[in-house]
């Protein structure tokens, strides 16, 4: 069977569902793509009412494992680009609720310009295109942010798309990435289509979306160059300390 079940052992025990091992980095070509691949699907925890015991994981079901959404995220001369397919189960619709950016289902996207450091972006989008953008300063948000994100949601046969388009100057403000460069990033969809515990991301999460060191890493170049660039780091160090 090639559908995984991954115990994360994170403030408390959270177990997600995967269609594949999600990588905890993307590389971006010269073209300036990256994809994700399939998203982790996060598994209900029992409740004792649910079927399961408080704390025991039900796995998620294998519907919702098979139709995981998938990203791509993309630079141009003066954009920075998400585009999220989300297929649907069978039978199953898109709930749209224009309460918030949260209500039904929806997105949610966390920008870091450099990874580990005090601040990051937040853009949140759902179905209905009700959105909101916030930075956060470690992990306070800062008061009248506006990430100016133009968010577009699509039908396609069988699913919808998200796609956030925002100013390279908005997302990276201390510099537009280039080669050799990474920022860190984490992609979540959420709600009732999801799946049952309402949650599928690239990433696996702890306790809160809000937590920078579970982001991912996106590095502007090949798989190659990236060893090669952290080979070279290792032989200084090892040449510093020989």
């Amino acid at each position: 069977k090639s559908y995984l079940t991954v115990a994360i052992a994170m403030c408390g025990m959270l177990v997600f569902s995967v269609a594949t091992a999600a990588p905890k980095m993307m590389f971006m070509g010269k073209d300036g793509v990256a994809e994700t691949g399939k998203f982790i699907v996060r598994d209900e925890m029992g409740n004792g009412t649910n079927g399961a015991l408080l704390g025991v994981p039900i796995p998620a079901e294998e519907k919702f494992v098979k139709a995981a959404a998938s990203a791509k995220v993309r630079i141009t001369d003066d954009k920075f680009i998400v585009t999220v397919e989300c297929p649907l189960p069978t039978g199953m619709t898109p709930v749209k609720d224009p309460k918030d950016a949260w209500a039904g289902d929806a997105l949610e996207v966390f920008l870091q310009q450099e990874p580990m450091g005090q601040n990051y972006f937040y853009y949140a989008v759902n179905y209905a295109g009700k959105i909101h953008t916030a930075l956060y300063h470690n992990a306070v948000s800062v008061n009248g942010y506006n990430g100016e994100c133009s968010p577009v949601v699509t039908d396609f046969p069988g699913g919808f798309r998200y796609t956030l388009t925002m100013p390279l100057k908005k997302t990276f403000p201390k510099g537009v990435p280039k080669a050799g460069d990474q920022f860190a990033l984490q992609i979540c969809r959420t709600g009732p289509t999801a799946c049952a515990a309402k949650t599928q991301s690239w990433m696996p999460v702890g306790t809160t979306f809000h937590d920078p060191t579970t982001f991912g890493r996106v590095f502007l170049g090949s798989a190659a160059e990236y060893a090669a660039r952290e080979k070279a780091y290792r032989d200084q160090v090892a040449a510093r300390v020989a």
